[in-house]
């Protein structure tokens, strides 16, 4: 168990200035606790860029060994400001997008089923399919986000992941949520060809086919929630209806399209490639 203590004899110096001593034979040492460095390393404006150093010298047996911590207190910062932060350590946009298409044209070629050998018959084979939808947060991406390890098509809201990487046990913290490598805040990165996606279809799509060249198509919509709750509108709305199909005729029912499976999925990617 760790536990804090001082050695029977140490002194520490903040720059040239000693700001505690105590002796081997001292009895009445009046520090039992932490040293709060503060009021020594405060710096004046025109201070700021210069080093500071933090030295400390002890005595103490050969069967002892000591550790000595440093802890930095620093505000708590909102969500928002910790996506602005990581916002202002990107790349510029035309090299992020550059890496961005490399990338994609990477594991789209790496997935295609007639790329598979025999001997690798085993290996998951996915369709090149680009989700819209946070995996975490479960709504739309607003600005998206991966590690820059990470080597999947998929990508992330960046304010959704922070807000819960801030909120979950340490053991799990700061790990992609989908391949669940380190995706530490240095390590962001905002995903240029998925942005791209996001601002250029229509809110209610939520996932895309890509192909290995960056082009892609709607693959799934969402129909729009509609709130019952309100029986006057949803009347009114009722009789609105009624009274344009009685002036004019009801135009042909629209077929509705059937469920692609994975294998339709895959082939209408790679014909979209071409």
């Amino acid at each position: 168990e760790l536990v804090h203590s001082w050695p029977s004899g140490i002194s520490i110096f903040v720059g040239d200035r000693r700001v505690l001593v105590k002796k081997p034979d001292d009895e009445h040492f009046e520090a039992p606790g932490p040293l709060n460095l503060t009021p020594w390393v405060v710096r004046k404006p025109l201070e700021v860029n210069q080093p500071m150093q933090v030295k400390v010298a002890l005595s103490s047996t050969k069967s002892e060994i000591w550790a000595i911590g440093f802890v930095i207190g620093v505000p708590i910062q909102r969500d928002q400001e910790v996506v602005e932060r990581v916002i202002q350590m990107q790349p510029p946009l035309k090299d992020r997008m550059k890496l961005d298409l490399e990338r994609v044209h990477l594991w789209v070629m790496e997935h295609r089923p007639d790329r598979v050998s025999k001997k690798d018959t085993l290996r998951c084979v996915e369709p090149p399919v680009l989700k819209l939808t946070d995996c975490t947060s479960l709504l739309r991406i607003e600005q998206a986000a991966r590690g820059s390890g990470c080597e999947h098509l998929q990508c992330f809201d960046v304010t959704s992941y922070i807000h819960t990487m801030r909120n979950i046990p340490p053991k799990h913290a700061w790990c992609c949520p989908i391949c669940d490598k380190p995706a530490p805040l240095h390590q962001l990165r905002l995903d240029a060809f998925a942005q791209s996606v996001i601002d250029s279809t229509a809110a209610n799509v939520t996932e895309v086919l890509v192909a290995d060249n960056g082009k892609f198509e709607v693959s799934a919509t969402e129909d729009a929630f509609q709130d019952s709750s309100d029986e006057e509108a949803l009347k009114a709305e009722q009789a609105a209806q009624s009274a344009a199909e009685q002036n004019s005729a009801p135009p042909p029912p629209r077929p509705a399209g059937p469920q692609l499976t994975q294998a339709e999925l895959q082939q209408a990617a790679l014909n979209l490639g071409r």
